[in-house]
C-alpha cells in the first residue's frame, strides 16, 4: 500500500532539530497500528511560490479501505494541529495531499499506452482523473485555466506515472474556440477525452438573462459537445475511444439554485445519449458521464462556506450537517472519482455506453 503525501519544506522537525524527516515506519505507526514498510523514496516536484513542495512516497501494507479513509483524515488533523501548536514558525509543516493507493496486484485496466486529453485538471475531479489514468500508464494532456497551479499539477502527476507516461499541459480556457485550438495543437489524437468545466453560479432563475444562459450553455454543453466531434471520428478508425463527460448528480436530482447548470448539462446528457447509441459504438467508442455528487473539493468548500455565511453557523458545523444527509455519511474524495472515471476508460468498460453513472454515496433517494 503505497502512501504519498505532499509537504511544503523544510518540514516541522527539520526547522526545529535539523534532523531528517521521520520514518515512514514509526510516523505512521503513530497515526495509525498497522504494519508498515521502510520509505521509498523522496521526489522534489516543484514550487509554490517560495515554498518548495515535496511529493514523500511511503508503502504500508494491510490497510482497509476503512483503514485508508481512517489514515487520510489523521494525516491532514496531524498537520492541521501543529501548524496550530507552532504559529511561530515560518513554515510549518502544511501536508497538501494525501494520496493511498493500493499497491497489492490489481486489475489491468489495458489502457497503458493510450493518449487522453484531461480537461479541468489542476485540482480536484479533474485532477483525481489524470491521476487515476496516469497511474494506469495512459500519457496525458491535461488543460486548465490557471498556469501555475497547471504546473505543480503536471510535476505531480509526473512523480505517480508509470510505464513511461507522458504529462503534457496547456494553460488554457477550454470553453473557447482559442483554448481548444491550443490543445489540439499540441496533439489531435486522442484515445480518451475527459470532459469538464467549471459549473455556473447558483441563484434566481429570474435573474439570469440570455447572456447568462449562452455562458452556461457554451461551458458545460456546447464545450463538450466540440470536444467529442473534434475527437470520436479519430477513435472510431483506431477501432478505440472513450468519452467520460463529468456534469453533476443535479442532472438526476435538479437543485433549485442550480438551474443554469440544470439546464446546460441536461442538454449534454440528451446528447451524449443519442451519439451514443449510432454506429460509434459498433467502432469501439463509448460516451458516458459521470455525475459527482458531495465531494471534498474547493467547490464544495466555497458552496458550504456560502450557506455557512447566510446561516450564521460555522463552516465545520454547515459540513457535518451535510455528511449527515449521505448514507456514506461522508465527503466522496478525488482519488475514488479518478478511480471510477479509469475504469470507465479501460478496456473493460466497453460494453457500458451511453450511461449517466451516478457517484454519491447513496445520496439519490429514487430506485431508478
Amino acid at each position: 500500500m503505497a502512501v504519498t503525501w505532499c509537504v511544503a519544506a523544510p518540514s516541522w522537525c527539520q526547522m526545529r532539530t535539523n534532523r531528517s524527516p521521520p520514518h515512514a515506519k514509526s510516523l505512521l505507526r503513530k497515526l495509525m497500528p498497522i504494519d508498515c514498510s521502510n520509505t521509498a523514496h523522496l521526489v522534489m516536484v516543484g514550487k509554490a511560490g517560495r515554498r518548495f513542495v515535496r511529493i514523500w512516497h511511503y508503502e504500508a501494507t494491510g490497510l482497509s479501505h476503512h483503514d485508508e479513509i481512517s489514515l487520510r483524515m489523521r494525516i491532514l488533523q496531524l498537520s492541521k494541529m501543529r501548524a496550530r501548536r507552532c504559529p511561530s514558525l515560518a513554515l510549518p509543516t502544511i501536508i497538501r495531499e494525501v494520496v493511498i493507493t493500493n499497491g497489492v496486484k490489481k486489475m489491468d485496466l489495458g489502457i497503458a499506452g493510450k493518449w487522453a486529453l484531461v480537461c479541468g485538471a489542476s485540482k480536484g475531479l479533474g485532477f483525481g482523473c489524470a491521476q487515476a489514468l496516469v497511474r494506469e500508464g495512459v500519457n496525458v494532456l491535461v488543460v486548465a485555466r490557471g498556469a501555475e497551479l497547471l504546473q505543480e499539477s503536471v510535476q505531480r502527476l509526473a512523480a505517480q506515472a508509470t510505464a513511461g507516461a507522458s504529462v503534457l499541459s496547456v494553460a488554457a480556457d477550454i470553453t473557447t474556440v482559442e483554448g481548444r485550438s491550443a490543445a489540439f495543437a499540441l496533439r489531435a489524437d486522442f484515445d480518451i477525452v475527459v470532459t469538464k468545466a467549471g459549473g455556473p453560479p447558483p441563484g434566481d432563475f429570474r435573474d439570469w438573462d440570455r447572456t447568462a444562459w449562452i455562458k452556461a450553455l457554451d461551458a458545460n454543453m456546447l464545450t463538450p459537445i466540440e470536444l467529442i466531434k473534434a475527437t470520436v471520428d479519430g477513435m472510431a478508425a483506431r477501432g478505440y475511444g472513450r468519452i467520460v463527460n463529468i456534469t453533476s448528480s443535479a442532472v438526476k436530482a435538479p437543485i433549485d439554485i442550480l438551474g443554469l447548470s440544470n439546464g446546460a448539462r441536461s442538454g449534454l446528457t440528451g446528447f451524449v445519449a443519442g451519439v451514443a447509441r449510432s454506429k460509434l459504438a459498433g467502432q469501439g467508442v463509448t460516451l458516458n458521464n459521470l455525475l459527482p455528487g458531495p465531494f471534498d473539493t474547493d467547490r464544495l468548500k466555497a458552496t458550504m462556506q456560502g450557506a455557512a455565511q447566510k446561516s450564521g453557523q460555522t463552516l465545520e458545523a454547515v459540513m457535518s450537517a451535510r455528511r449527515k444527509t449521505i448514507p456514506a455519511q461522508r465527503f466522496g474524495n478525488v482519488e475514488e472519482f479518478g478511480a471510477i472515471c479509469a475504469f470507465l476508460c479501460s478496456q473493460q468498460a466497453g460494453f457500458i455506453n451511453g450511461q449517466n453513472v451516478l457517484a454519491d454515496g447513496g445520496a439519490y433517494p429514487g430506485t431508478f
